[in-house]
């Protein structure tokens, strides 16, 4: 009996960050099930139990992104004291913090290239987002305005355009100011 001992959890993890960083450093044309699997030392079978074909590998690497921002909102709703506009003021937040971007811009556009009906999950995504910042009393119409300058400010992160902390702070402060404009920001 091997001493190794088997985790599916970390194996697909492994598989998940291999292909994530093939997307990231080469490309998603030298995006190959042999070369994840190489990368993340398992063996091509190993990676397609997890995985069943090339597009299921490239669906998991956007919804773990997609997942990873929606864990970023969330700690910034439950800090949250006022009711109106909370799903907004934490996803304006979020979308300033720095740390959150699991993908880079080369990435998530090989996704895409690689995979256009991944558009239809973001467009999913949008559905959700906008389901929740709707939900907390905003008129529709400041939401859109607001999630649209927040999404900029995401892009905004993936390219690293923004160097400024001070500009960045002021953005947000005024972005925040918008959710309730009577009310305060909290």
């Amino acid at each position: 009996m091997s001493s190794r001992t088997y985790h599916p959890a970390v194996t697909r993890q492994r598989v998940l960050s291999a292909a994530h960083e093939i997307l990231a450093h080469s490309g998603a044309g030298r995006l190959t099930l042999e070369a994840v699997a190489h990368r993340a030392g398992v063996s091509k079978g190993g990676l397609l139990h997890h995985f069943a074909s090339k597009d299921a590998l490239l669906e998991a690497i956007l919804n773990a992104s997609l997942t990873a921002f929606i864990e970023t909102v969330e700690p910034f709703y439950d800090r949250q004291n006022r009711a109106k506009g909370r799903w907004m003021r934490a996803y304006i937040q979020a979308s300033f913090e720095s740390g959150f971007a699991e993908m880079d811009l080369r990435a998530f556009m090989g996704l895409l290239i690689e995979t256009p009906r991944l558009i239809e999950r973001i467009r999913e995504d949008e559905q959700f987002w906008m389901d929740r910042l709707t939900s907390d009393g905003l008129d529709a119409s400041r939401v859109i305005v607001l999630k649209r300058a927040a999404d900029g400010q995401y892009l905004d992160n993936l390219l690293r355009i923004s160097r400024s902390a001070s500009d960045n702070a002021t953005l947000m402060r005024e972005m925040l100011a918008l959710v309730d404009p009577e009310g305060g920001a909290s």
